[in-house]
């Protein structure tokens, strides 16, 4: 890419932990994290009146091998995600939902 190109996704500014996106309403990210035995799974809700643009999730354990099973939207004000493992141990998620 040119150094002289700035895409469009630069156009937004973080303020007070929202992004405002021009003339499209302001954007909030809502994270949620659980720990559960073998299979941690955790849902991010949007606030009332918005809806889920985009997600993710991410998996985490001490010890062991884990990995992202699913990541998904909910309807159309939420992201879902679970995680596995090969062990008998507690693992950790975190799911993002991008509201707007």
């Amino acid at each position: 890419m040119p150094p002289s190109h700035k895409p469009d996704w630069h156009g937004g500014q973080c303020q007070s932990g929202s992004w405002k996106n021009a003339g499209k309403g302001d954007i909030e990210i809502v994270k949620v994290t659980a720990s559960k035995f073998r299979w941690p799974g955790a849902t991010a809700t949007c606030p009332m009146g918005k809806k889920v643009i985009g997600g993710g999730a991410e998996c985490s354990s001490g010890i062991g091998f884990i990995w992202l099973v699913r990541s998904i939207p909910v309807n159309n004000n939420a992201w879902y995600g679970y995680c596995d493992t090969t062990e008998h141990i507690i693992g950790k998620i975190t799911v993002h939902a991008i509201c707007q």
